[in-house]
């Protein structure tokens, strides 16, 4: 049994009335209910957020019958703990999706109907090993959502609301390029977010996401030197590669990609060799290379950052340690 408030009211004035709120009667609960089995996901959304808004409006028996699903997954649906993530479309929007993860769930859930989408939450599903409940607030086509999805189930909010995700994930745990980038870029830049998609990173695979976001710290190298900038950027790739022996995922590009953490921010490059002078080198530590490093941890947000340290002249790199501390985890380079 489909809902006929569809038929009964125009799409503007029901979501108008599904978002105030106070003048659904009770008596008529179980026609909006029907709303969920519709192919409109806006109403089914903004119904979703006001079923856990308003209490009264929830009845579990009557919803449970509606869904075809227990009582016991209805109530975890519309009461638990939920994350939001956000994903661009080719139309130049950015879209949400709130997702519940649940071990007692038996398989992923959603109200959407659409075949290619359920594929894709089963595929995430089989990935993660967890199933999950998802609900999304507008219609889209295709599925290069799965990267926001992903992204739901593995990092916490604080990453989710500073990024857009977007991307088709493979069963094979790649990362599939996807259309109208340049308007997801777009969407994601109107909406104060950083987007993430095949692009931005260097070898497409999940792994790479979770080396990026899924730990608490990301390294980066730092290198102070004078007279030859084209050295100075060859040191600063010379530390990177010893980076990415031991963590496989590291790139300076992506690095940038992600934080805007570029090689002007980790490069310290005078044209000229420092005169032996106290107030010179005293006001270069505190402020040039002070700066610098506030600078980097600005833009890492609330990851800790390990610097991988390399100086010219010993005397100043002793300086410099002074000014960085012994709190800051530091890797240190030595020309010999």
């Amino acid at each position: 049994m489909s809902s006929t408030l569809l038929q009964k009211y125009p799409k503007d004035f029901l979501l108008a009335k599904i978002k105030d709120g106070r003048h659904i009667k009770k008596e008529e609960i179980e026609d909006y209910y029907q709303l969920f089995h519709g192919d409109d996901e806006e109403i089914k959304y903004e119904l979703y957020k006001l079923l856990r808004k308003k209490g009264e409006l929830l009845d579990i028996p009557i919803l449970s019958k509606v869904l075809d699903l227990p009582e016991s997954t209805v109530y975890r649906i519309f009461t638990s703990d939920y994350k939001i993530a956000y994903f661009p479309v080719s139309t130049g929007e950015l879209f949400e999706l709130l997702v519940i993860e649940d071990k007692r769930f038996k398989e992923p859930i959603t109200f959407n109907k659409n075949q290619e989408v359920l594929e894709a939450l089963n595929t995430i599903s089989r990935i993660i090993g967890k199933n999950f409940f998802v609900i999304f607030s507008n219609n889209f086509k295709h599925t290069s959502f799965m990267l926001a999805l992903y992204a739901a189930l593995r990092f916490d909010q604080k990453i989710l609301n500073r990024y857009a995700f977007t991307g088709i994930v493979g069963i094979d745990r790649d990362i599939y390029d996807v259309e109208a980038i340049e308007q997801k870029k777009v969407a994601a830049q109107r909406h104060g977010k950083k987007l993430i998609s095949p692009q931005e990173l260097e070898e497409k695979e999940i792994e790479e996401l979770e080396y990026w976001f899924g730990k608490n710290y990301i390294s980066a190298p730092f290198l102070q030197l004078t007279k030859d900038k084209d050295q100075c950027y060859r040191g600063i790739n010379s530390i990177s590669q010893k980076i990415k022996k031991e963590e496989k995922y590291f790139s300076l590009r992506v690095l940038e990609n992600i934080y805007d953490i570029g090689v002007e921010d980790i490069s310290l490059f005078e044209e000229e060799d420092l005169p032996l002078d106290e107030k010179l080198w005293t006001d270069y530590i505190n402020k040039k290379f002070g700066e610098k490093i506030l600078n980097i941890l600005k833009k890492s947000e609330d990851k800790t950052v390990v610097f991988h340290l390399g100086a010219e002249i010993s005397a100043l790199g002793f300086g410099m340690g002074f000014k960085f501390g012994n709190r800051q985890p530091a890797v240190l380079y030595h020309y010999q």
